[in-house]
C-alpha cells in the first residue's frame, strides 16, 4: 500500500507530502510492526511518525469500553 501510494505522490509532484504513521496498539501488536513500518518510510524516503493513543493500549481501551468505563469520541 506504501509503494502505491508513493507512486501516486511521485505521478503528481506530492511525496513532500507523504507521511507514514504508525499506530502504537501496546501488547496486542505483532513483534517488528513499528520497524518494518520505518523500514518501508526509510526505504521510500517518506517521513515517518509513531503515534499512541492516550489512556492505555488498544486491549486496555477495549475492555474498559465494553464496561462502558470510556466514552468513545471520533475525530
Amino acid at each position: 500500500m506504501a509503494s502505491h501510494v508513493w507512486r501516486l505522490a511521485a505521478k503528481l509532484g506530492l511525496l513532500h507530502r507523504v507521511v507514514i504513521v504508525h499506530a502504537e496498539l501496546g501488547d496486542v501488536e505483532w513483534g517488528g510492526t513499528r520497524q518494518l513500518a520505518e523500514e518501508q518510510a526509510r526505504h521510500l524516503g517518506v517521513r515517518f511518525e509513531v503515534v499512541q493513543a492516550e489512556g492505555g493500549d488498544l486491549l486496555a481501551r477495549t475492555i474498559a469500553v465494553r464496561r462502558g468505563s470510556v466514552v468513545v469520541s471520533s475525530c
